[in-house]
């Protein structure tokens, strides 16, 4: 099984037109969610030379193995086309594609096309819904780029095409009729609108903006540190190629540009990093060297190796993840290993992939956790370099768990006050981070309020041991607050010991500066 890696219009001014019709938030995954939220998908196996692969009659008998209804294309009746249909193979493998694609997308040998865009090289694969969300293809020039289009999962748009294991073009189809105006090509509007900087391991791709005020080249440079030490504490060799690094002034610009959500994502086989400023790059460039040098398929271990790395160089990430995992009744660390298991990204998930990574590393070392984290199938590895079905492992980690964990002491009050002077009056200030309380990283939920000392401010209680990263806005990501440079700063970071009053001056804000 292959491993989630996620781990333009040409006009600069690409985004305006697009806000008019539908925000961001409101498009992500909005054609994938309607299709998948169909429980009755009919999955559709091609009749094409390629067909009889080894590697795609191996997925093939997955699906009739898990009980998924299967059929030829060309054994389809007029029952099965009212149901979701999903294509998935080379275009070889199919024999009659372009009977079942919009008319925004057709097969020709070698390649597809898209509107008056051609695609042709073995490297390219598309992945593509229709307008009615009831039929979704996922199909490759070649088998390597059908592969690397499965491990991306990232289907943001209604449609994405790729290029040498990225994404290059994007957008959305106008009645399955292709679009000009909601096509995006990627590398165009970055070429256009970017600016780059080279340092030891990074060609950095970046928005001025990010850098008003700043000096830009101190800032950048200071990556290739955090990557050395990266490289000292995972024990891993120097890399032979750069890391691609595209940084985004916010995210419906990463959106739009990249066709990846959130504040970082790797194309880890193309070696790249995007993230909206400097946020995620540490973060995302661990995918990308570990996953690169090492291997992996995993995303429960590709991001335990993640929070490993930062619980060593770090005492209260360390904490934070005992915490998180401590206060789950009954937790059970079972369901995170199999192959079939589903990362959500949650706090939670984070967490105990890092508690159970440094489990394995405490008790058997680093170069066997290199070894494992190669095997596909997690059940393999467990096997073959711990000697260790799920059910041990799992019972050797409940007695490692029992001597780390930590419970919360009792509840304290934390009162948070922001002073910004020349602010207009009727401005609201927030405080967004990891907690509940702080909107989980929602820069618009926890609002403070107005004293009539000119001081915004709110009180919060949290049980004792409790540890907040947070920064502060004004209710968005575009005018969140700067530190006293003019810098987007890293997360603020606090451990609750008793009850305490916390007061922030802020002087420029990103979007006042």
């Amino acid at each position: 099984m292959i491993k989630p890696i996620l781990r333009i219009c040409v006009c600069i001014l690409f985004y305006v037109g697009i806000f008019a019709q539908e925000t961001p938030d409101e498009r992500m995954f909005k054609h994938s969610n309607s299709f998948w939220n169909c429980k009755d998908v009919l999955y559709v196996v091609g009749t094409g030379e390629e067909s009889n692969n080894p590697e795609l009659k191996k997925i093939f008998n997955e699906w009739v193995s898990q009980g998924r209804i299967v059929k030829h294309e060309d054994k389809l009746d007029s029952t099965d086309f009212k149901k979701h249909l999903f294509f998935f193979g080379t275009i070889n493998s199919y024999k009659y594609l372009n009977e079942f694609l919009p008319a925004a997308c057709k097969i020709s040998f070698p390649g597809f096309n898209f509107g008056n865009y051609n695609f042709v090289k073995k490297s390219n694969a598309f992945s593509l819904y229709t307008s009615d969300s009831t039929r979704y293809f996922q199909i490759g020039n070649s088998l390597p780029a059908l592969k690397s289009l499965w491990t991306i999962n990232c289907e943001v748009s209604q449609y994405i095409i790729m290029e040498d294991n990225s994404i290059t073009h994007h957008g959305f189809l106008d009645n399955n009729n292709f679009s000009q105006e909601n096509h995006f090509d990627l590398l165009r509007a970055r070429e256009n609108k970017f600016k780059k900087y080279e340092t030891e391991y990074y060609v950095f791709s970046y928005d001025p903006e990010i850098f008003l005020n700043s000096d830009y080249k101190k800032l950048l440079k200071a990556e290739d540190d955090k990557l050395k030490n990266i490289l000292k504490v995972l024990d891993l060799k120097t890399p032979q190629r750069k890391i691609e690094c595209f940084l985004y002034k916010d995210i419906a610009q990463k959106y739009y540009m990249s066709a990846t959500p959130g504040f970082g994502n790797t194309f880890t086989h193309a070696w790249q990093n995007h993230s909206i400023g400097l946020a995620s790059v540490e973060h995302e460039s661990i995918h990308i060297l570990f996953d690169n040098l090492i291997g992996g398929y995993s995303t429960f271990f590709s991001e335990g190796i993640v929070g490993y790395y930062y619980s060593s160089i770090d005492s209260l990430e360390w904490k934070k993840n005992r915490l998180n995992v401590s206060k789950e009744n009954n937790f059970i660390i079972n369901k995170y290993l199999p192959n079939d298991s589903r990362f959500s990204f949650s706090a939670l998930d984070y967490s105990a992939s890092a508690f159970f990574v440094k489990f394995l590393i405490d008790q058997y070392g680093f170069e066997k956790y290199k070894l494992f984290f190669n095997y596909a199938v997690v059940e393999e590895g467990l096997e073959e370099t711990y000697g260790k079905t799920i059910e041990q492992i799992s019972k050797e980690w409940e007695g490692y768990f029992e001597k780390n964990k930590i419970s919360f002491g009792p509840t304290r009050k934390m009162i948070f006050k922001i002073k910004s002077d020349n602010l207009p009056t009727d401005s609201q200030i927030f405080i967004t981070g990891d907690n509940e309380l702080f909107g989980n990283w929602n820069p618009g939920t926890a609002v403070l309020e107005k004293q009539d000392n000119g001081v915004w401010s709110k009180e919060f209680s949290f049980p004792e041991g409790t540890i907040l990263n947070y920064k502060i806005t004004r209710g968005s990501w575009d005018n969140e607050a700067l530190d006293r440079e003019g810098n987007v700063p890293p997360n603020s970071i606090y451990e609750v010991l008793k009850n305490d009053e916390i007061l922030i001056e802020i002087k420029y804000w990103k979007d006042t500066l």
